[in-house]
Protein backbone atom coordinates (compact mmCIF):
# COMPACT_ATOMS: atom_id res chain seq x y z
CA UNK A 1 0.00 0.00 0.00
CA UNK A 2 1.34 3.42 -1.35
CA UNK A 3 0.18 6.06 0.63
CA UNK A 4 0.01 9.52 -0.50
CA UNK A 5 -0.98 13.05 1.54
CA UNK A 6 -1.17 16.80 1.87
CA UNK A 7 1.32 17.51 4.37
CA UNK A 8 2.28 21.87 5.49
CA UNK A 9 6.07 21.66 6.61
CA UNK A 10 7.42 24.69 8.79
CA UNK A 11 9.93 25.56 10.95
CA UNK A 12 8.67 26.00 15.05
CA UNK A 13 10.35 27.75 17.45
CA UNK A 14 12.01 25.73 20.05
CA UNK A 15 13.11 28.39 22.65
CA UNK A 16 15.69 31.09 23.45
CA UNK A 17 18.58 28.92 23.92
CA UNK A 18 21.74 29.49 22.45
CA UNK A 19 20.05 32.89 20.78
CA UNK A 20 16.97 31.12 19.71
CA UNK A 21 16.67 27.64 18.26
CA UNK A 22 13.94 26.45 15.93
CA UNK A 23 12.79 22.56 14.71
CA UNK A 24 11.21 20.90 11.57
CA UNK A 25 7.49 20.43 11.46
CA UNK A 26 5.18 18.59 9.46
CA UNK A 27 1.17 18.60 9.75
CA UNK A 28 -0.62 16.40 7.89
CA UNK A 29 -3.73 17.29 6.13
CA UNK A 30 -5.31 14.27 4.97
CA UNK A 31 -8.94 15.79 5.39
CA UNK A 32 -8.05 18.81 2.76
CA UNK A 33 -10.99 18.54 -0.45
CA UNK A 34 -8.82 18.84 -3.13
CA UNK A 35 -5.96 17.29 -2.23
CA UNK A 36 -7.21 14.62 -0.11
CA UNK A 37 -5.54 11.61 1.82
CA UNK A 38 -5.05 8.31 -1.05
CA UNK A 39 -4.11 5.33 -1.45
CA UNK A 40 -2.45 3.26 -4.32
CA UNK A 41 -1.41 -0.01 -5.31
CA UNK A 42 1.85 0.78 -7.47
CA UNK A 43 4.20 3.67 -7.33
CA UNK A 44 3.39 4.14 -10.97
CA UNK A 45 -0.40 5.67 -10.29
CA UNK A 46 0.67 6.86 -7.05
CA UNK A 47 3.53 8.95 -9.13
CA UNK A 48 0.52 10.11 -11.85
CA UNK A 49 -1.27 11.58 -9.08
CA UNK A 50 1.46 13.04 -7.64
CA UNK A 51 2.22 14.68 -10.56
CA UNK A 52 -1.31 15.99 -11.71
CA UNK A 53 -1.48 17.30 -8.32
CA UNK A 54 1.71 19.65 -8.39
CA UNK A 55 0.72 22.65 -9.95
CA UNK A 56 -2.23 23.13 -7.47
CA UNK A 57 0.58 23.10 -4.58
CA UNK A 58 2.86 24.89 -6.34
CA UNK A 59 0.16 27.29 -6.87
CA UNK A 60 -0.71 27.69 -2.88
CA UNK A 61 2.92 28.15 -1.97
CA UNK A 62 3.55 30.99 -5.02
CA UNK A 63 0.36 32.31 -3.27
CA UNK A 64 1.90 32.82 0.23
CA UNK A 65 5.71 33.54 1.80
CA UNK A 66 6.42 29.79 1.71
CA UNK A 67 10.21 30.05 2.13
CA UNK A 68 11.00 27.88 4.80
CA UNK A 69 14.37 30.21 5.36
CA UNK A 70 12.68 33.03 5.95
CA UNK A 71 11.11 34.37 9.31
CA UNK A 72 7.85 35.67 7.81
CA UNK A 73 7.42 32.12 6.49
CA UNK A 74 3.55 30.80 6.33
CA UNK A 75 4.45 26.79 6.28
CA UNK A 76 4.98 25.19 2.94
CA UNK A 77 3.17 22.85 1.36
CA UNK A 78 4.06 19.37 0.06
CA UNK A 79 2.62 16.10 -1.06
CA UNK A 80 4.60 12.84 0.95
CA UNK A 81 4.22 9.85 -1.27
CA UNK A 82 5.33 7.17 1.64
CA UNK A 83 4.85 3.34 1.78
CA UNK A 84 3.62 4.32 5.60
CA UNK A 85 0.62 5.90 7.15
CA UNK A 86 2.04 9.62 6.72
CA UNK A 87 1.88 11.09 10.11
CA UNK A 88 2.46 14.87 11.52
CA UNK A 89 5.62 15.25 13.11
CA UNK A 90 7.33 15.82 15.68
CA UNK A 91 5.60 13.75 18.20
CA UNK A 92 6.80 15.68 20.50
CA UNK A 93 8.14 19.29 20.85
CA UNK A 94 12.17 18.73 21.32
CA UNK A 95 14.02 20.17 24.28
CA UNK A 96 17.68 22.54 23.76
CA UNK A 97 20.54 20.14 24.46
Amino acid sequence: MIYACLFKIDYAYGGPEEGGWWYNCGESLPHDETIPMRTFANDKDAMEWYHSKLPIVDAWNAARNSDLNSVNCEGRFVIYITNDMPESYPKETPHYE
